[in-house]
């Protein structure tokens, strides 16, 4: 078996670059990728009214934060349905 990409720029550009949406809204489930200086550098899943879960770090625990759009840098660049 090939060995899945765990970094979010690999994920990124592997798999979901050609089918991704950028119109902002995500659905329960979709995982969201974020950029900083014009490079994906972090991903999350989309839990639901304006939450995603995320490990901040490779060492970090799971967490579910809110807000997140509100973020700058990383800045939130859209959303990828996983079907």
């Amino acid at each position: 078996d090939a060995l899945e990409p765990r970094l979010a720029s690999r994920e990124y550009y592997q798999k979901f670059k050609d089918n991704f949406s950028r119109n902002g809204k995500g659905e329960t489930g979709d995982l969201c990728f974020f950029e900083k200086a014009g490079r994906v550098t972090h991903m999350g899943i989309y839990s639901g009214e304006g939450s995603m879960i995320h490990a901040s770090g490779s060492r970090d625990r799971v967490i579910e934060c809110s807000n997140f759009k509100n973020w700058t840098n990383p800045k939130l660049i859209g959303f990828f349905q996983v079907v």
